[in-house]
């Protein structure tokens, strides 16, 4: 039996309809989707950024320690160079004050109290050997030997030590030992004892030093 002309219009309501719903459910359906996947990349995109983000705090604090590391590294070597510095200072000009002090006058006579000295123990072996440089020898000699009259009797003798550079070095003939008293030995003895308070002076100066430096920055 043929359709007639309402029943046609009611079909074709009806699959206008259907299509129509069909369509909005895949839409809403891919709507949906699009939806779940969008939020997924943000999800993924958020977590992305939170590592870089976690990562560059963590390279930050490690770059900020290694930084600090180097700098108070650079600090220490700075302070120890200074303090090599001033301590090789310290010795150079302790040694240049004992030579000074050490003039001929002053040099025989601490010789001949230290001959004395030898001389003065009966138990002892009396024949001394003296050792000084060239120029001393030069300048002290005749006088020096003259103080102890006949000094060859005595065991009394007086050498020349090209290492020496001032001072002089005593023994007892015939003994591997013998008594430094070279412008070195005594320098050195000297900047043992200074030491401390030259380390004291420091330690003030750099106060001072870094006191005047907050004024300034005040």
């Amino acid at each position: 039996m043929p359709e007639t002309p309402g029943t046609l219009d009611k079909l074709i309501g009806r699959i206008q309809k259907e299509g129509i719903e069909k369509a909005d459910a895949e839409s809403a359906e891919r709507i949906a989707s699009a939806e779940k996947k969008a939020a997924g990349i943000v999800d993924a995109a958020e977590k992305k950024a939170a590592d870089i983000l976690a990562r560059a705090e963590e390279q930050g604090k490690e770059f900020e320690k290694r930084g600090r590391q180097s700098l108070t590294q650079a600090a220490r070597d700075t302070l120890l160079s200074v303090s090599q510095a001033i301590d090789a200072l310290f010795q150079e000009l302790t040694r240049q004050a004992v030579k000074q002090s050490l003039e001929p006058d002053t040099l025989r006579s601490v010789i001949a109290d230290v001959i004395n000295r030898y001389f003065s123990d009966p138990e002892a072996q009396r024949d001394v050997n003296v050792l000084v440089t060239k120029d001393d020898a030069a300048a002290i000699g005749k006088q020096l030997m003259a103080e102890f009259g006949d000094a060859s009797k005595k065991g009394i003798t007086l050498g020349e030590d090209n290492e020496l550079t001032g001072g002089f070095k005593i023994s007892r003939k015939d003994e591997h030992l013998y008594h430094d008293l070279s412008v070195e030995a005594i320098a050195r003895i000297l900047c043992e004892f200074l030491r401390p308070q030259l380390a004291d002076i420091t330690r003030d100066a750099l106060k001072t030093m870094q006191q005047k430096k907050q004024d300034s920055a005040r």
